[in-house]
């Protein structure tokens, strides 16, 4: 398929990719929003399921690790942070876990970002919704599900 045919595809009907250079991290636990509270530059606690915020982390000297979105669902927080950063971030998270109730987990072999686009239509389609499920560092099972309901551009 030649670039304009991919231009109309797009523009026309529907498509789909992978975000690839963008990894997950799972939080569960319950105290994983105040946890990440002392670590990031938003208001984590705030979040309700549904919901996320772009984030940074930062140094105690105010230099920036890296830069993530956040995303709240029921049972966890979804971090989604550059891919080439992962084991570094999952492995940071982990050592700063010291009595909180928290299991951090990579989902980069289980889960993938993606995007999509399609043509507005006249009716609205129900929400979407997932379960994913993985096992933490520590050997416990995590399980989350959520729904993905359209949104508006206005």
């Amino acid at each position: 398929m030649t670039q304009p045919e991919h231009d109309r595809v797009i523009r026309e009907g529907a498509a789909i990719g992978s975000v690839a250079p963008r990894r997950q991290i799972a939080l569960s636990g319950k105290d994983r929003a105040t946890y990440l509270q002392g670590l990031l530059t938003n208001d984590i606690p705030a979040l309700t399921p549904g919901s996320g915020c772009y984030a940074a982390w930062l140094t105690a000297q105010g230099r920036m690790l890296t830069d993530l979105h956040v995303l709240q669902s029921d049972e966890m927080l979804l971090l989604d942070v550059p891919a080439q950063l992962i084991d570094a971030i999952v492995a940071r998270l982990d050592q700063f876990i010291f009595t909180e109730d928290v299991q951090v987990a990579s989902l980069a072999e289980t889960l993938s970002g993606l995007w999509c686009t399609a043509r507005r239509r006249r009716q609205r389609s129900s929400a979407r919704s997932a379960t994913v499920q993985t096992t933490s560092r520590r050997g416990r099972n995590i399980t989350t599900s959520g729904s993905i309901s359209p949104t508006r551009r206005p």
